[in-house]
């Protein structure tokens, strides 16, 4: 299945297949990506460091598509699918800004009802620049994963969970206020 590719400015609507995602370790070596071997890779016997890459099946434009995401659009997309009890059926809008290092991916859930008007169209460059910390994008991930497990939950153990969630968003939101986020405004979750 070909792997799902965008150039700066470009958008594309996506319905995902997957359940979940899978994930694949890599190891980047003098700009050249290698799939980690697990408990015998030479490049961990070596101490090289190993990113996640997460990979799920996609649908876009009648053609099937393998979507590989770093951390940061999986967190992402966790975060729109925190309702949803898996991926499947899910669309969003994916639009990559910018080129090489200074590619941003923006993540926007469409509306199945609203999936067959959205042009995939260029997007234009920001006016701004937001950054979310790995430590808002770790609660952020922690979260959804915490608010799928509130439907099996009762009693004190969900009292506990929603405390947890509570004070996680209490976390994320002034970590995003002090990063020039959801200043006068309410923080989405």
């Amino acid at each position: 299945m070909p792997f799902l590719q965008l150039a700066g400015g470009q958008s594309r609507v996506l319905e995902i297949l997957s359940e979940e995602a899978k994930v694949q370790f890599q190891h980047w070596i003098q700009g050249v990506g290698f799939e980690c071997g697990g408990d015998k890779c030479p490049f961990c016997a070596q101490g090289a460091r190993k990113n996640a890459r997460f990979v799920m099946q996609v649908r876009s434009q009648g053609e099937d598509l393998t979507w590989l995401m770093g951390k940061r659009v999986y967190t992402m997309l966790t975060f729109i699918s925190a309702a949803r009890p898996s991926f499947k059926g899910l669309v969003v809008k994916l639009s990559r800004i910018g080129e090489g290092k200074d590619t941003q991916w923006l993540v926007e859930e469409v509306k199945a009802s609203e999936a067959q008007a959205v042009p995939v169209a260029s997007v234009p460059a920001p006016t701004s620049t937001v950054v979310v910390s790995e430590a808002v994008s770790q609660a952020l991930v922690e979260i959804a994963q915490m608010e799928k497990l509130r439907g099996s939950l009762t009693g004190d153990a969900l009292a506990g969970l929603d405390a947890t969630i509570k004070a996680l968003k209490d976390k994320a939101a002034a970590d995003m206020v002090k990063l020039g986020l959801g200043q006068g405004e309410e923080i989405p979750f």
